[in-house]
């Protein structure tokens, strides 16, 4: 049998084999091979040749799937895509499986081409030789039954036509070295991230789910919590924050300057750039930097594949060390030197090396990359510095090898390793490209694949929807835990749940009692509920600093006392103790745990803003629980006091989730608090935070006549601003996100479908000397709040359906729901395309081109209909909408 995954080349055309595509791709992972072609399938006609015909170069296996389309021809060929990596994989000698769709099987007409490219997908099909087809299918279910038992077949064949290949490094024989790597690290270890009630997980490969990050050179110059570097990132104007005493908008500046200016990479790409042959990974905790290591181990050893570093390091040595388990055996008296590591493993994991073979190895031939990781684990300073130099000692003593070094970069030191020669580079949060790929690697091994899309959409709708959860999916580690916790919980509601998940495995690894003991520290006391109710004291001691919760910071001095005074109350410790402790814990949150971080030269900060928020709701609602706090002091003190503080919207709702069954007392409280009759200087916020706090609601139901009234209280804001036009930009960035939050379960959805109805366009007034006109802005506003909260009922596409009938004005306001509503179906397309040349108004022409250009991009229709509206229409708007929309696009 085949020893290790394959890589399989899965080819067919796109829309009509979908289903059958998404079969076999279960299939092959569910035999452990990987479908190399799977990412490149999203719409035939982008897919790039180029990279599709490299990866039908470096699979093992070619399997093609034919019905009765032709398929895409790129600019330049006579051939299809198809034909072209079938071509492709006969000339390069792969093995080849392909499967035709039955002549007898029931096919949509639609899916059968016409005329030439009829004629060449049947000549395709008879040209195909017998030694390469695997059957001939009539379902997608049939198709996955042929499919696996074809691949088996082909396995058991391999590997008797091909034994095992042996692989030999000079005088190393590696196949035993690979086969306990390969146990070691193949697989992820998700025990320390899942609940308490263990899951019931398939055994997911690191390589199944490994998503490649971006680097940039040097490590962040100042130390800051997250919230503040993703503002650094984007347009961001510093004067208008409030910072810790000692740091400066300036210092931002130059920070943001300094660190930005060079573009991040692939870190691939940098390992594999012959100039950084000793490089240094830097990286937050859970930012993927053991992980990496892992996984360059496993390609260079080709027990998983990848490209770029197979390729290159081709009959290459890779040897890991962990260094706090290093360390540990040189406390034991077990281990002196590096190699003398290499032995331990090959005594007791199995690694059949020697220090003897390893020693003469890297003098002589020199092709390894040694991969130091964990510098950060090693906790005493003279030791951390002893190692740091028989790391430099080992590149003097071997000059040929690669080494790679990684580390946390709080408390990191780098002079040593840079004097030496090392490159630093700092690993990136990932980006909202890389956290799809990685729900895409990830949803298929823990979920049935009926549901991978509805999981992998509820995590995407929480980031979008959520700014919190979309901080923290930036890091791998947290991602990890949102993923595993959105197969259950309906997010971003409930939030709280997935809050206090994270925080719990931070905190279990918070070794409290073992970092006390290294510090000389003898007490063994603090447990998983005192860490968390101390980090509740910070949270509420920071918000009780002048700049609030706006400010996520507590001075040096206040946070030492914090926590002594806790130590004291709590343990009775004397004063000299709970110093000493206290030292210890504010350096381990910081070093350690990522939980805080140094901000400027003497205050703290929360390094994610959320866990500021979520301990402070839990501060206020363990005080109400434990009566500290009334149901009407908690209305009066905190709802009433700060609903026009956006900065609290976050801490309020989290605290109404985890008191729900108050929440129709606090939803009342709050849209009573203020009651404009027009849109003044003062925002009706309360009305945004009660959205919110229903969106915390898991059954909106039970609440119905509140939820009613507060409906009703957002519809009378979108009748305001026919005569008070200030509202609308409120409406757009405040009042529709939030509800979008609550989204379908608004219960009396009905109320939004009358007054749509009722609704004529919104006009923008200028003066009595100037006519009014459309005001496109506001009129896709109240379509996006329309949509967000109803989006597929049939009485709206009904209602939708009768404003573009009646040809009015107010037609446009039906283009625009029915462009949001789902699912995007053959009579909305063909609505649309009539629509964008036959109607005699130019914002409805302008809108139906661009609800066409977003909502059936990957249609051949919708770039002739908008190339032609580019050119042809007698409005300039619609023009130059349709211009718009093709360089935006296409």
């Amino acid at each position: 049998m085949v020893d290790k995954m394959a890589r399989v080349f899965v080819s067919s055309t796109f829309k009509d084999l979908e289903e059958c595509r998404k079969k076999v791709s279960f299939e092959l992972r569910r035999m452990d091979h990987e479908d190399v072609a799977m990412e490149y399938f999203v719409a035939e006609d982008v897919r790039p040749l180029d990279k599709c015909l490299k990866a039908v170069v470096s699979s093992d296996l070619y399997i093609g799937i034919f019905a009765w389309r032709y398929g895409y021809i790129p600019d330049g060929y006579d051939k299809s895509m198809t034909e072209l990596e079938y071509r492709k994989a006969v000339e390069t000698g792969k093995d080849c499986l392909i499967f035709l769709l039955h002549e007898d099987a029931l096919w949509p007409r639609k899916f059968v081409d016409k005329g030439e490219n009829l004629d060449k997908v049947e000549a395709l099909r008879s040209n195909f030789s017998r030694e390469y087809l695997g059957g001939f299918f009539t379902t997608p279910d049939d198709l996955a039954s042929l499919v696996g038992a074809a691949v088996h077949k082909w396995e058991i064949e391999k590997s008797r036509d091909s034994p095992q290949e042996e692989m030999i490094i000079a005088h190393i024989d590696l196949k035993q070295y690979r086969e306990a790597v390969s146990k070691r690290y193949c697989n992820i270890d998700l025990d320390a991230l899942t609940p308490s009630k263990k899951e019931d997980y398939l055994k997911i490969k690191l390589s199944s789910v490994f998503v490649e990050q971006n680097v940039r050179e040097n490590p962040p110059p100042v130390e800051l919590p997250k919230e503040i570097w993703n503002k650094m990132h984007e347009e961001w104007d510093p004067e208008k924050e409030c910072f810790p005493e000692g740091l400066t908008a300036e210092d931002l500046k130059h920070a943001k300057e300094s660190y930005y200016s060079k573009d991040s990479k692939a870190v691939l790409d940098v390992i594999s750039d012959e100039r950084n042959r000793y490089i240094v990974i830097l990286g937050d905790p859970g930012a993927g930097k053991s992980t990496l290591t892992k996984y360059i181990i496993l390609s260079v050893l080709q027990i998983d594949n990848d490209l770029k570093l197979s390729n290159l390091f081709n009959s290459y040595l890779p040897l890991r060390v962990e260094l706090r388990e290093f360390a540990g055996l040189c406390a034991e008296k077990e281990c002196k030197t590096f190699l003398d590591y290499f032995q331990h493993l090959g005594e007791t994991e199995g690694y059949n090396l020697t220090k003897e073979e390893v020693d003469n190895y890297l003098k002589n031939d020199g092709k390894a990359i040694i991969i130091f990781d964990g510098l950060d684990e090693i906790f005493d300073p003279k030791e951390w510095e002893r190692i740091n130099r028989m790391i430099v000692g080992f590149t003097l003593d071997y000059p040929k090898v690669r080494i790679i070094v990684t580390s946390r970069i709080i408390g990191y030191k780098r002079k040593i390793l840079e004097d030496a020669g090392f490159v630093h580079f700092t690993l990136q949060d990932f980006e909202k490209e890389q956290i799809e790929t990685f729900l895409d690697n990830w949803y298929p091994f823990v979920v049935d694949e009926n549901e991978i899309e509805n999981r992998k959409s509820r995590i995407l709708r929480a980031l979008k929807d959520s700014p919190s959860i979309r901080q923290l999916a930036g890091n791998p580690l947290l991602l990890t835990i949102l993923a595993i916790i959105g197969k259950h919980q309906e997010l971003p509601r409930e939030r709280w749940k997935l809050y206090d998940h994270a925080a719990s495995v931070l905190v279990e690894n918070w070794e409290v009692n073992k970092h006390l003991k290294r510090s000389s520290v003898e007490m063994d006391f603090i447990g998983e509920d005192d860490k968390k109710e101390l980090l509740m004291r910070i949270a509420f001691k920071m918000q009780s600093g002048p700049d609030g919760l706006a400010g996520n910071f507590i001075h040096r001095k206040t946070l030492q006392q914090e926590i002594e005074l806790y130590l004291q109350n709590r343990y009775q410790k004397d004063q000299s103790n709970s110093k000493m402790i206290a030292d210890s814990i504010i350096d381990q949150l910081r070093r350690v745990n990522f939980i805080l971080c140094l901000y400027g030269a003497d205050f703290y900060g929360f390094v994610h803003r959320t866990f500021l928020e979520y301990f402070y709701a839990m501060d206020v609602v363990q005080k109400f629980d434990n009566h500290e706090l009334s149901i009407e002091t908690l209305k009066l003190n905190y709802f009433e006091k700060y609903w026009e503080d956006p900065t609290w919207h976050e801490v309020l709702s989290l605290v109404c989730g985890m008191k729900e069954k108050f929440a129709d007392e606090i939803i009342k409280c709050l849209m009573q608090v203020y009651n404009p009759q027009y849109f003044g200087n003062r925002p009706p916020l309360n009305i945004v935070l009660a959205i919110k706090c229903l969106s915390e609601i898991r059954n909106p139901n039970a609440i119905g006549d509140t939820a009613k009234k507060l409906l009703e209280r957002v519809l009378r804001l979108f009748e305001m601003v026919r005569w008070t036009q200030d509202i609308n930009q409120f409406l757009a960035e405040e009042v529709v996100p939030a509800a979008k939050l609550v989204g379908n379960r608004w219960p009396y959805q009905d109320i939004i479908i009358d007054q749509f109805s009722q609704s004529p366009v919104y006009m923008r007034y200028y003066s009595f000397l100037i006519p009014p006109d459309i005001d496109i802005d506001l009129n896709n506003t109240w379509a996006e709040f329309i949509t967000g909260v109803d989006s597929n009922s049939k009485e709206l596409r009904e209602e939708a359906s009768k404003k573009i009938n009646n040809k009015a004005y107010s037609s446009l306001l039906g283009v625009l729901v029915l462009g949001k509503y789902e699912p995007k179906d053959e009579d909305l397309f063909r609505l649309f395309l009539n629509l964008s040349s036959q109607s005699r108004y130019y914002d409805v022409r302008m809108s139906a081109v661009r609800e066409l250009a977003r909502g059936w991009h990957d249609d051949p229709e919708t770039i002739n209909i908008i190339k032609q509206r580019a050119t042809s229409d007698n409005r300039w708007n619609v023009r130059s909408a349709a211009v718009q929309e093709l360089a935006r696009g296409w």
